[in-house]
């Protein structure tokens, strides 16, 4: 466990820099001997923005390269290549205060959602 929250990464996949979460017994067994790992696991590439993140877990695991990523509002329109072939993705972000834990103060919090690929 890496974080302080039950949402922090449970493991960072070097040297590919992936942050895996809610990790499984088995998912980490097939990582280790098979070198492999479920969409479900994926939270990201660390040298990504949350937003990437968010499209590079959606496509998962195809190979994707990151062209631009253009924030219209609370929209990010990301430009990518997925195996070679051009795509857009809408990633939603959104903002709210949540009661972290029992009896605490709430705290602003950031989510990222797919919202559409075009």
């Amino acid at each position: 466990h890496l974080g302080g929250h039950r949402f922090a990464p449970t493991a960072i996949w070097l040297p590919e820099n992936l942050v895996l979460g809610r990790l499984e017994a088995d998912a980490v067994s097939d990582l280790l001997e098979h070198g492999v790992i479920d969409s479900q696991y994926i939270r990201g590439d660390t040298k990504l923005t949350p937003a990437q993140q968010v499209v590079q877990a959606f496509v998962w695991p195809q190979e994707i390269t990151f062209r631009s990523c253009e924030q219209f509002g609370n929209d990010f329109h990301i430009d990518a290549l997925v195996n070679d072939t051009g795509e857009t993705y809408i990633v939603t972000e959104t903002s709210m205060n949540i009661v972290a834990s029992c009896g605490g103060e709430p705290k602003s919090n950031t989510s990222y959602q797919m919202r559409t690929s075009i």
